[in-house]
């Protein structure tokens, strides 16, 4: 029986079309809904920018968004030097909570009560395995394909680590 579906979602297309499916069955089996995002740490403020309608975002980390990402564009033209200049963890919060309320007005669209909204830091699949466990979820649905880049094609996607990794069943949609 599918009494708990853990849903992660980066809110890249294939991620809201996994939302869109676990909604369609957390209707039909009752089950409760958990939706997971981990925080995209590393992602520059032009491409949190691209993720997410930044006007959702609470005024001060759209600010603190807007400022580093000057100070990155301004970084990455410095004569060829490479200068890292992260975002503050506020930014990162903010955009995942953005994320997950998008997730949270699909199924809010289909009727389906979200039981849970959790925010993760970590590596992406041992962190959404160590939040099935802590859920005890029946099953996961995730986006086969999320936000990645060359580098889930040479280490492998996270949606591929979590179904080899999970101790539930998992379904991942396109």
């Amino acid at each position: 029986m599918i009494k708990t579906i853990l849903v992660p979602t980066d809110g890249s297309a294939h991620a809201k079309k996994a939302v869109d499916f676990a909604c369609a069955i957390a209707a039909k089996f009752q089950a409760r809904l958990v939706l997971v995002h981990v925080l995209l740490h590393g992602a520059t403020a032009a491409e949190l920018r691209n993720l997410v309608n930044v006007k959702r975002m609470p005024k001060e980390a759209r600010e603190t968004m807007e400022r580093f990402g000057e100070i990155q564009a301004g970084a990455a033209s410095t004569h060829g030097i490479s200068v890292s200049v992260p975002l503050p963890e506020e930014v990162f919060e903010a955009v995942g909570n953005v994320v997950l309320d998008s997730a949270e007005a699909i199924a809010k669209k289909q009727g389906v009560k979200v039981a849970k909204r959790v925010l993760l830091r970590g590596r992406p699949a041992e962190s959404i395995i160590a939040c099935s466990n802590d859920n005890k979820a029946s099953m996961i649905i995730m986006g086969s394909r999320g936000l990645s880049d060359l580098t889930a094609l040479l280490v492998g996607s996270v949606s591929h680590k979590v179904s080899h990794l999970a101790p539930c069943t998992c379904v991942t949609v396109k």
